[in-house]
């Protein structure tokens, strides 16, 4: 089962109840029950600066990379290196948890909850092979980029804390 093996402390946790339909929940509840209901995002840090991404079908701004939980991810940190490493070509090394977005996904009254967590990481590497069959673009930046996820900015903000 994929789990946030990071103690939260004061990390942000945002939660939300979404309400969907019959089929999405079907389609939730079956990875809920599979244990890969969730997933992991990492920003990058690294002497080029701090990785961001646009994602394919997703109009909200710039994110980080990161994507949902497979089988085999032991942890959330793992998936997000996982990501990482298939998105842009990158190994990275988790050093931090940043925020918990905790999504519930409802549907005549019942409920499947998962967590996808955003972590701070570093590579040594610089060079990027985009997948751009997941994303848009990607590029490093000195400072996060004004138009970013709403779900990124308690993220962020962590991160500028930990300096």
């Amino acid at each position: 089962m994929t789990t946030l093996t990071h103690d939260i402390g004061d990390r942000p946790v945002h939660e939300e109840t979404i309400q969907v339909d019959a089929d999405r929940f079907a389609s939730f509840r079956a990875e809920a029950d599979r244990g890969v209901l969730g997933g992991g995002r990492v920003l990058v840090e690294s002497e080029a600066g701090l990785l961001f991404c646009r994602v394919k079908d997703d109009f909200d701004g710039w994110d980080v990379v990161g994507g949902s939980c497979e089988p085999a991810d032991a942890s959330l940190a793992a998936t997000a290196r996982r990501e990482a490493r298939e998105e842009v070509g990158l190994a990275v090394d988790i050093t931090a948890l940043l925020a918990v977005n905790r999504f519930s996904f409802a549907h005549d009254g019942a409920a499947v909850t998962g967590d996808w967590a955003i972590f701070a990481g570093e590579s040594a590497a610089t060079g990027l092979d985009v997948q751009t069959d997941e994303l848009h673009e990607a590029g490093w930046f000195d400072s996060p980029p004004e138009n970013v996820t709403r779900y990124l900015g308690p993220a962020l903000e962590q991160f500028a804390r930990l300096g």
